[in-house]
């Protein structure tokens, strides 16, 4: 990983929004905000955020009620794909060999992902046979 970028998670009271701002951590400049509105989730808190290891992508957890995942190209504000995880969540982190694949975690969830690079409009696939529930 580069960890030339660093993301911040910023919650917009007045307006009930979330955003994240990425920073150039050689120029110390925004390079990019993105505002995640209604239409991708109810929640209004995120969770958790990780850059893959080329730092084109960066996955963005939201919270409660929904806990819905998004995969943003963040240098360009688009998001590539959406997906909801079916418990809480604590952290989200990319394989650092392969950027295609990531996973959940929380609580009682440990949960493998693979995004499909193939079709322009990415999508999750859960590579665990079963979901699991720990104790």
């Amino acid at each position: 990983q580069n960890r030339k970028y660093l993301a911040v998670i910023e919650l917009l009271h007045e307006h009930d929004l979330n955003q994240f701002s990425v920073f150039n951590l050689q120029t110390n400049r925004r390079v990019r905000t993105v505002m995640i509105g209604g239409e991708v989730c109810k929640s209004s808190t995120i969770c958790c955020i990780a850059f893959s290891g080329c730092s084109k992508y960066l996955l963005v957890q939201n919270g409660a009620p929904d806990w819905v995942l998004t995969c943003w190209r963040w240098y360009n504000g688009k998001m590539t794909a959406q997906a909801t995880v079916d418990a809480e969540v604590d952290c989200v982190s990319f394989n650092p060999s392969d950027n295609s694949m990531f996973m959940t975690t929380g609580p009682k969830l440990m949960k493998y992902w693979r995004m499909d690079k193939q079709s322009e409009a990415m999508s999750f696939r859960d590579l665990a046979p079963k979901e699991r529930a720990f104790s």
